[in-house]
């Protein structure tokens, strides 16, 4: 007799479970892919910006974040000419590091653009 697999949760407590966890308000969210100094390669995460802080998590179901980043102290961000075709690129300036952003697509770039500019303004 095989043992039954606990549910997955569902998305609204999901969302209840990253709020309680953080604390802070969802503006957005969706997939990146992220290049930090560390990082060789980019590596895909679903990602939720709430407050001032992008958190990155394995996939879109799982409630724990694997990493975050700050980005109160956002220096600049630059856009880069990407030669992959739909997709846009850019860079965070901060005190600190330099962080390296791919969106799947221009719309989404866009969309994740004017989130970071309008919450670090």
């Amino acid at each position: 007799m095989m043992a039954n697999k606990p549910p997955k949760p569902a998305p609204r407590r999901i969302f209840q479970e990253r709020l309680k966890i953080t604390a802070l308000p969802l503006y957005f969210e969706g997939f990146l892919l992220v290049k930090r100094s560390e990082y060789q390669e980019y590596k895909h995460y679903w990602t939720e910006l709430r407050g001032t802080t992008l958190f990155f998590y394995n996939d879109k179901k799982s409630t724990i974040y694997v990493d975050k980043l700050d980005i109160i102290d956002l220096t600049c961000l630059t856009e880069k000419n990407s030669t992959e075709k739909n997709c846009a690129k850019f860079t965070l300036v901060l005190p600190k590091e330099e962080v390296q952003l791919k969106t799947e697509n221009t719309e989404s770039g866009e969309e994740w653009r004017g989130f970071i500019l309008t919450v670090t303004e």
